[in-house]
């Protein structure tokens, strides 16, 4: 019986083998391949393909399987800053040199939120020379500008997947309030029980918190069986402010002004 999946992976590697030439792969997104709700295993095929030393392979994504790993790590101050810089240049915007490492920490080093800033300030044609002009456009980009689109349609499409118990979003958003960096699941389940009025066992929550793990937005500690909040400040800040406003049903301009004071 013939598998498309197989052929699809199988055939760039025997082209290359057969005319002698090189195809280099790209894979994108490659967690995908294997949602909650599906069974749809590829990694068996992949291993024929990826050892031709003529069609090679490149995967991005949480990937699994025998792959040879390299995470992308956040950029440094230097290069963030840097990217800050030329990201001004290019929207045409006016950003203080003193400013330009403080955009890069406070975006956690990634290029995304580095540019969504930059993007911001020039929309609002405002300049970033102080760390409460920085603030102010924080606020707003976290709660409805191009960082809440982006992380907004990531973690509805995410929820849609799973959410087969009803309570996905209130376990996300209760992790994203965890004070401490380990996820304390006995006291996720007490406030589902005092929000929801029903009592969701320890066993639910672990499998939603598994399948969450999937979208890069927690950590799953497996040999221990633990889990861990994600090492990105931006996403675990824009979680909290999703979770009043799309959760608990708060006004949203209420929440970017709290958020703008408490900043």
């Amino acid at each position: 019986m013939s598998m498309p999946e197989e052929w699809a992976l199988w055939l760039p590697r025997r082209v290359s083998d057969w005319d002698e030439s090189t195809i280099v792969m790209f894979l994108d997104e490659f967690q995908n391949t294997r949602l909650p709700q599906y069974k749809f295993d590829i990694v068996g095929y992949m291993q024929e393909a990826v050892e031709s030393p003529t069609c090679p392979h490149f995967i991005s994504g949480s990937i699994s399987g025998k792959f040879l790993g390299h995470p992308i790590e956040p950029m440094t101050n230097y290069w963030g800053a840097q990217l800050a810089f030329n990201a001004s240049l290019y929207h045409k915007t006016e950003t203080e040199e003193k400013m330009l490492p403080v955009i890069a920490e406070r975006c956690g080093g990634n290029p995304f939120y580095i540019t969504a800033v930059i993007q911001q300030a020039a929309e609002q044609g405002k300049i970033i020379a102080s760390e409460e002009t920085l603030n102010e456009i924080l606020a707003v980009d976290l709660s409805s500008g191009f960082i809440w689109a982006e992380l907004n349609d990531q973690v509805t499409k995410w929820i849609e997947r799973i959410n087969e118990h009803k309570i996905t979003k209130w376990i996300l958003y209760l992790y994203a309030l965890e004070e401490g960096d380990r996820l304390d699941l006995d006291r996720i389940q007490k406030e589902l029980t005092d929000r929801e009025g029903k009592i969701v066992p320890i066993e639910t929550i672990r499998d939603v918190l598994i399948k969450l793990s999937r979208g890069d937005l927690l950590q799953y500690m497996e040999l221990g069986g633990w889990f861990r909040k994600i090492d990105d400040p931006i996403l675990l800040e824009f979680l909290k402010i999703w979770g009043r406003i799309e959760v608990e049903g708060h006004d949203r301009a209420m929440v970017q002004d709290n958020l703008r004071t408490r900043y």
